[in-house]
């Protein structure tokens, strides 16, 4: 999951002749996308790891916003608003994904839950 414009269309299309599928959204505050994205790569966890399953995943600036899936029963709208407040609050990022973490689901280690 990256955030727009970050790769090039010859960057895309030469990650996908190698298997990798990647995912634009939006970055600082969530969208659809986010929690498209987020949705795909929890499912394929779930659905092909296994506790013997080594699973590489690389998170890097951003994740918070590009790997979203609000926990039942808050709404992408819900974590929209948190997340402009948290943006504006001048929050350090620790701190404001202490509160992410109890938001969303994947995060906080519940992506490696998922094998």
């Amino acid at each position: 999951i990256c955030k727009d414009d970050h790769g090039t269309k010859e960057e895309l299309e030469l990650l996908s002749k190698f298997g990798v599928q990647v995912k634009m959204a939006s970055h600082p505050v969530p969208d659809e996308r986010s929690v498209e994205g987020a949705t795909i790569l929890m499912d394929l966890v779930k659905e092909r790891a296994s506790e013997r399953t080594l699973v590489i995943c690389c998170i890097s600036g951003g994740g918070s916003a590009l790997f979203c899936r609000p926990t039942s029963p808050l709404t992408l709208a819900d974590l929209q608003a948190v997340n402009s407040v948290l943006l504006a609050s001048g929050m350090g990022i620790q701190e404001m994904n202490v509160i992410r973490k109890r938001l969303e689901e994947g995060k906080g280690g519940r992506l490696a839950a998922e094998c």
